[in-house]
């Protein structure tokens, strides 16, 4: 009886053996068991971050400290739920990386278990501490590039999408395209071509918007359900502006407000229900581009090339200065308002701006992949944007005042 037992664990043992061909090298425990760092790493810079904000891609590699390749492991992960895993990883996830994404509901802080195993089933674990922003304002990451390069295109949204029409493509040629982007499945899609090309700014009052393009000259109206150009005119009240500046419309009521227009930077509204354009107010400013505009509070402010800031008020038709911290080599990239308070974005920061009394106050922006927290992250000239809820789209830009647009599109969070 006894002899029939150690012979039957003594083959037990034999084919337990067999498996591991009784080689000790093959058996033993993977690397890092007196190390359980998994390194954290992101994507084209190489740095080690452990906070991460919505939309950015991470990479968890167990083996990287040591410099085990894990040729002869296998590797499990736990505790992912709440990302995304990029394609390509999620089949078997038996290498010795991982790439993770941040979703808008990815836990704040999560511990990501990382197992290094071998056949003779001897393991290690690992385990990734990943913290995750959730307290605005902070960069979030669309993930996709426009497909093509763009400048001061122009932008508004419409029942809960963003809208980007025409634009210049840097220098002087514009392009007749239209996106409408979708945030609830994060994609982008290109319209037919009904527009001339270089448009540079909207309105929307119901479901019709109003584009200018050539720097107020041209005026177009757009019926945004059947993408339908309805008619196109000649702003009347149109001068003579070499330079083809810039200008930026914001609806109020039936009125679009179009301006500033050269050469004295001059108001003009349009009432959408008479079709009378309406020569409003001047800054008297001659020649000077205007980098920037944001509606809030039945106010538009403006800020110019030279650091002038302007305010104009269409109920009492009125036009005030007001000081601005920035100098004027330090140009306004962007500006928007957003949960009722506004923000301007100058080539190097972001500002909060206080309507009361005028002022500005430096903030702070956490912008993901970057690991701290810092200023305007995004081209320095002519960047247009749109707001949907909370969010704000930041489309296109360039490098410097003359180089081409770019592909750039990225938001935050407020």
């Amino acid at each position: 009886m006894y002899m029939k037992q150690f012979f039957a664990i003594l083959f037990l043992s034999a084919i337990a053996l067999s498996s591991c061909n009784l080689v000790k090298e093959d058996c033993k425990k993977p690397r890092q068991d007196m190390n359980p760092t998994v390194f954290i790493n992101m994507p084209a810079n190489g740095v080690s971050c452990i906070e991460v904000s919505e939309g950015f891609e991470f990479f968890l590699d167990w083996p990287y400290i040591t410099g085990d390749e894990g040729t002869d492991r296998e590797f499990a992960f736990a505790n992912t739920d709440g990302f995304d895993i990029k394609e390509g990883a999620a089949a078997g996830r038996d290498k010795p990386t991982i790439s993770l994404i941040v979703r808008a509901d990815s836990p704040a802080e999560a511990a990501v278990e990382v197992f290094a195993y071998n056949t003779c089933g001897e393991s290690n674990r690992g385990v990734a501490n990943i913290k995750v922003r959730k307290t605005p304002p902070y960069a979030f990451n669309p993930r996709f590039k426009l497909p093509q390069i763009i400048t001061h295109a122009a932008t508004f949204t419409y029942q809960g999408k963003g809208y980007i029409v025409g634009g210049a493509r840097g220098g002087t040629a514009g392009t007749d395209k239209t996106w409408v982007y979708d945030p609830t499945n994060n994609q982008l899609q290109q319209l037919p071509a009904i527009f001339y090309g270089g448009e540079e700014s909207a309105a929307v009052v119901g479901d019709t918007a109003y584009i200018t393009r050539n720097g107020g000259r041209n005026f177009q109206v757009y019926h945004i359900p059947s993408h339908t150009r309805v008619r196109e005119m000649n702003q009347p009240n149109t001068y003579s502006d070499p330079e083809h500046h810039i200008v930026y419309m914001f609806a109020r009521g039936n009125k679009i407000y179009i301006g500033p227009l050269a050469p004295l930077a001059n108001i003009v509204s349009y009432d959408v229900t008479t079709g009378v354009f309406t020569n409003e107010k001047s800054f008297n400013l001659g020649g000077v581009a205007c980098r920037s505009a944001f509606y809030l509070d039945n106010r538009i402010y403006y800020f110019f090339k030279n650091g002038d800031a302007f305010v104009y008020n269409p109920v009492l038709n009125s036009v005030t200065p007001f000081n601005t911290p920035f100098s004027v080599s330090e140009n306004v990239v962007t500006s928007f308002a957003v949960n009722g308070k506004a923000y301007v974005a100058t080539k190097n920061y972001y500002y909060a701006f206080n309507p009361a009394d005028n002022s500005f106050a430096q903030m702070q922006m956490f912008n993901g992949s970057e690991c701290f927290a810092r200023g305007w992250a995004g081209r320095r000239w002519t960047v247009s944007n749109f707001v949907l809820g909370d969010r704000v789209y930041f489309v296109g830009g360039q490098e410097t005042e003359t180089s081409s647009g770019t592909t750039d599109f990225h938001g935050v969070k407020f």
